[in-house]
């Protein structure tokens, strides 16, 4: 709860509560008066002078709380939007995990093959595999 003292032409003060910020929005003046006389009576002018000062204090704690309440919104906003940036940076690190194993297996396969034909054990062409005599084997097609 915010509370706020308006010194009118340095004799007068006005004690005000601004409650914007709770449920009921409203401002209350607590209390009117002077060091000189605690409880002076004041001439409309004044009075109307007086209530025009709380609504516009008013009016600039609703600003405020609006102000407070789009800021609020915008960091939800980028929270929001920073969870979805590293979720999606989860996932493409799991992919290139994934691909990373994946270029290992296919790189292990190939040296094996290179060692099989240099073992003289078989003759790989693009798509089928044959026995060194250069007979078909039909259980060793390449699964490509």
């Amino acid at each position: 709860m915010s509370r706020r003292i308006i010194n009118i032409l340095g004799k007068a003060k006005i004690y005000l509560r601004c409650r914007s910020w709770g449920r009921q929005r409203r401002r209350d003046i607590l209390f009117i008066g002077s060091p000189y006389n605690p409880m002076p009576t004041y001439s409309f002018e004044q009075r109307r002078g007086w209530e025009e000062l709380c609504r516009k204090w008013e009016e600039q704690c609703c600003e405020q709380e609006e102000q407070h309440r789009k800021w609020e919104e915008q960091r939800r906003e980028w929270e929001e939007l920073r969870r979805k940036r590293q979720e999606q940076r989860r996932e493409w690190e799991e992919q290139r995990r994934e691909w990373e194993e994946q270029r290992r297996e296919w790189k292990e396969l190939r040296r094996k093959r290179e060692e099989l034909r240099r073992q003289g054990v078989i003759a790989i062409s693009d798509w089928v595999l044959t026995t060194s005599d250069g007979c078909f084997d039909p259980h060793s097609v390449s699964k490509r």
